[in-house]
C-alpha cells in the first residue's frame, strides 16, 4: 500500500466500526485478534481502515439464492394451502 492510499483512507475506532456494524465492541476487537478484520494498534487502541471494513463485509456477503421456475400449478397450489 502507498503512503497516498494511506492518507486518503479514514481511520476508525473500535466504537465507531462497532456502532456501523450494529454490534458491540467486543465483537469488533475479537474479530481483530482473530485476524478477520485488518487494524492498526495505536497506543492501546485499535483504529481500522475503511477500506479494510469494506473488504471484511465483502468476504462476510452470503449470495441470495435463486429460487429455480416452478410448473404453472405448483404456485397456485402453495398459495391456496394458507386459506
Amino acid at each position: 500500500m502507498s503512503d497516498r492510499g494511506l492518507r486518503n483512507d479514514p481511520l476508525l475506532t473500535t466504537d465507531e466500526v462497532a456502532s456501523f456494524l450494529n454490534v458491540d465492541v467486543v465483537t469488533v476487537r475479537r474479530l481483530i485478534t482473530k485476524g478477520e478484520l485488518g487494524a492498526y494498534r495505536i497506543a492501546s487502541e485499535y483504529r481500522v481502515r475503511l477500506s479494510d471494513l469494506e473488504d471484511y463485509l465483502r468476504q462476510q456477503y452470503i449470495p441470495a439464492r435463486r429460487q429455480a421456475p416452478q410448473p404453472d400449478g405448483e404456485a397456485d397450489l402453495e398459495e391456496g394451502s394458507n386459506e
